[in-house]
């Protein structure tokens, strides 16, 4: 019994041990991401300031169409949109928005749907969200003044790098903008001041993230 009893017990202290590693590891994570966007966010704010001066010089009414090209459970568009969002603090309440987000994962798609859908906002925009492929945009071309593709990149099989990247062109409209950030997975990845934490974040990145990439083919150091 005591030998069985030990056994469980150094079996629930491996699996408590792993629960710990994963938790570190995302904490980090998150971390280093929310880093990553005070760093972006500069770039975000200056590509569509451009964006704004452009539809003041056209002295149009059409709303400034915006498409987000993967855009996951929506976290980019809730903090432009949101209250107190980014948008909010640089447009007008004579500017009207049309953001177009496409996502291919369908649980996700709903997510984000789910998301934007209970997004309180103050600014005048509408949203619609697609579940496509993004090698095969369902638009006409030359339809979006402001075109975002933020950390995707690096997801896709690289013979279809090539394929969205033609059609963000396709779908741009001319004098159009892009803020475009191509993923180099290692970038988020930063040792801290803990052998033994830095040690589990070293192997599930070298071990977890990158041995995923190379089975699935994708460029994890596109950027």
């Amino acid at each position: 019994n005591d030998g069985r009893r030990d056994s469980r017990s150094h079996l629930l202290n491996d699996t408590l041990l792993a629960d710990v590693n994963i938790k570190n590891a995302l904490n980090v994570y998150k971390l280093q991401v929310d880093a990553l966007w005070l760093e972006e966010l500069p770039l975000l704010i200056g590509a569509f300031k451009k964006c704004l001066i452009q539809n003041q010089l056209n002295k149009s009414n059409i709303p400034i169409r915006i498409l987000d090209i993967g855009c996951g459970t929506g976290e980019l568009l809730i903090r432009l949109i949101g209250e107190n969002g980014i948008f909010e603090k640089m447009i007008s309440s004579d500017i009207k928005l049309l953001i177009v987000g496409v996502e291919l994962d369908r649980s996700i798609y709903e997510l984000c749907k789910k998301r934007l859908k209970n997004l309180k906002h103050k600014i005048n925009v509408e949203t619609i969200i697609y579940n496509v492929n993004a090698t095969k945009l369902p638009f006409d071309s030359n339809q979006f003044d402001f075109i975002l593709n933020r950390h995707m990149l690096h997801c896709l099989p690289k013979d279809d790098i090539n394929i969205v990247l033609k059609e963000i062109y396709r779908v741009l409209k001319q004098n159009g903008i892009v803020h475009f950030i191509a993923e180099d997975i290692e970038m988020i990845y930063t040792s801290i001041d803990n052998d033994q934490i830095s040690r589990e974040i070293n192997q599930l990145w070298s071990e977890g993230i990158y041995g995923t990439g190379t089975t699935l083919g994708v460029d994890l150091r596109i950027g």
